[in-house]
């Protein structure tokens, strides 16, 4: 019989879960059986790691498909999630429904029998008046009622009382300015919370009654509050004109380089790797189009649908990219589409049903062939009266004869006059001119808002009471003007006359010029005789 072998030693691999009990004659002998094994160990488990890392990558390949799936599907249904039924808000849900607390005064209350214990006061009991002889018994040597005069005690006990009346006192009185000061900040939380509801209730009312700032600021919260795919980024600002109740919506639209670029992912076996799997070029192309106009379709439909007082009878939507040029490389602003619609002809359509390219062409909108090139196109509408600029105006026509010589006139009232004219003549086609803040500084000197939706928009005007040719510089600076103010077209009026050089520049940009003889024959046809005379 062979003899018990003398050493062994237990090993283990953890992540190959094996362990296993090496036995050897000699030291030397189980020293290399645990080394032989251990490097079986590690082949087996480099190769389950590698098997394990593979499963993982094929899990996590899946893994990331079925989620970029998913995004996928949640821009090609973002028209679904509209609901074209009026949304009646709750108000009281921005109200501050929160109660103060009830005080409370956390210091320990005073208790007078720990003040007799403090002071040695000697209680007196019934087992010490009938038990005397307990004490001696159990060897008590407290002492009692009966071990002390009665003036001692009588001294102990207004000791002690007077410590503790003192004590209550203080409490009482901290305790008193705690509540005191309690319900000062209790009175000013109620104050803020109940000013606070009143500002809603006026914001209410103000909503409901369409002022202005109200339903712009009402219209913000509610589309801030919308869900949109994921890069997909909910920036926007609001415009509301009160008198023609139109909305006008400036929405921040991704570029083609901003939203998904895949359709997949895949394992790769040769090179044990995940690889996306790309959109085609037209594939990619129709995915933009289709998801812009989804989106532009589906911001005014929450703008109709939650606009429960109907506040809102057209909206202007002009959806902005903020990009790169990939030509120059350099950043660009630009609108690619921009519809005008009332509400009368959206609640019409059925958004559960309508292929929004066709929706958008029937609605009119205005945009490239292929909203993928970024084509800029000019908005339809683009008003913004609240310009902070803008000041009252005077009546200088009326002032006028044959013997006025605008040349001779202030220059401030020139402006006034050009801004007069330029009224009349764009009040004709329901159109609104406003002046700025005289300041000679060669910025904008009047402001057109013409609402017609093919040959409107924002002109800029600037007067320049000259005696001598207009210089270039200044057809140069009112181009550079309208592109700052976002106008669609330029006028400049003089009394004077322009140079080729200005001609030439403003031979193909939307820049209007009226010299001296056209400005007194435009005067003449509004029944205003002058003269200028340099």
């Amino acid at each position: 019989m062979a003899s018990q072998m003398p050493y062994q030693q237990t090993i283990s691999n953890n992540y190959l879960n094996k362990s296993k009990t090496i036995k050897a004659y000699t030291a030397f002998e189980l020293e290399t059986k645990i080394r032989d094994q251990q490097n079986i160990w590690a082949q087996q488990e480099a190769k389950q790691r590698e098997r394990d890392h593979i499963n993982d990558l094929k899990g996590k390949a899946i893994y990331m498909d079925e989620s970029i799936k998913k995004l996928i599907d949640s821009y090609k249904n973002i028209l679904n999630n509209s609901s074209q039924a009026k949304k009646t808000f709750n108000w009281n849900s921005l109200k501050d429904s929160s109660t103060y607390e009830e005080f409370v005064f956390v210091r320990e209350v005073p208790i007078k029998d720990k003040y007799f214990d403090k002071f040695s006061v000697p209680q007196k009991t019934f087992l010490e008046k009938i038990f005397e002889f307990i004490k001696k018994l159990f060897n008590i040597q407290k002492q009692t009622f009966l071990d002390i005069p009665k003036n001692e005690r009588i001294f102990l006990e207004d000791k002690a009382t007077k410590a503790f009346n003192k004590d209550m006192a203080d409490f009482e009185k901290e305790k008193q300015y705690a509540f005191n000061y309690y319900n000062q900040e209790r009175s000013e939380f109620e104050e803020k919370k109940l000013n606070y509801n009143k500002s809603i209730e006026k914001w209410k009312s103000d909503y409901l009654s369409g002022k202005t700032e109200a339903v712009e600021k009402f219209l913000t919260m509610i589309l801030s509050l919308i869900h949109l795919p994921e890069s997909i980024e909910n920036n926007f600002e609001l415009s509301y004109d009160e008198d023609s109740k139109t909305l006008i919506i400036y929405f921040d639209l991704p570029s083609i380089y901003d939203i998904i670029q895949n359709s997949g992912y895949k394992y790769v076996a040769s090179k044990k790797t995940i690889e996306p799997i790309a959109m085609k070029p037209k594939e990619l192309e129709s995915f933009y189009n289709e998801t812009i106009y989804q989106l532009t379709l589906f911001i005014i439909n929450e703008i109709f649908t939650n606009d429960y007082s109907q506040n809102i009878q057209c909206v202007a939507f002009n959806g902005w990219i903020h990009s790169i040029d990939k030509s120059t490389g350099n950043n660009f602003d630009a609108c690619i589409i921009s519809v005008l619609v009332d509400e009368a002809t959206f609640k019409n359509l059925n958004l559960s049903q309508v292929d929004p390219k066709e929706c958008l062409r029937g609605l009119k909108a205005i945009s490239a062939p292929s909203l993928a090139t970024l084509t800029p196109v000019k908005p339809i509408l683009n008003l913004n009266r609240s310009d902070s600029r803008f000041i009252e105006s005077k009546d200088i026509l009326d002032t006028l004869d044959e013997e006025t010589n605008l040349i001779d006139m202030p220059w401030e009232d020139f402006e006034y006059l050009v801004r007069e004219l330029f009224a009349k003549i764009f009040s004709q086609d329901g159109a609104e001119v406003k002046i700025t803040q005289a300041s000679k500084d060669g910025g904008v000197d009047a402001v057109a808002f013409d609402p017609d939706p093919i040959r409107g928009g924002k002109f800029v005007i600037q007067a320049k009471r000259y005696s001598k040719v207009v210089p270039v510089s200044a057809a140069r600076d009112l181009y550079g003007t309208m592109i700052n103010e976002g106008a669609s077209k330029g006028i400049l009026v003089t009394t004077s006359h322009f140079g080729p050089d200005t001609y030439n520049f403003t031979k193909d940009k939307p820049i209007s010029l009226i010299d001296g003889s056209n400005l007194l024959y435009m005067l003449n046809e509004h029944g205003y005789k002058t003269k200028i005379s340099i």
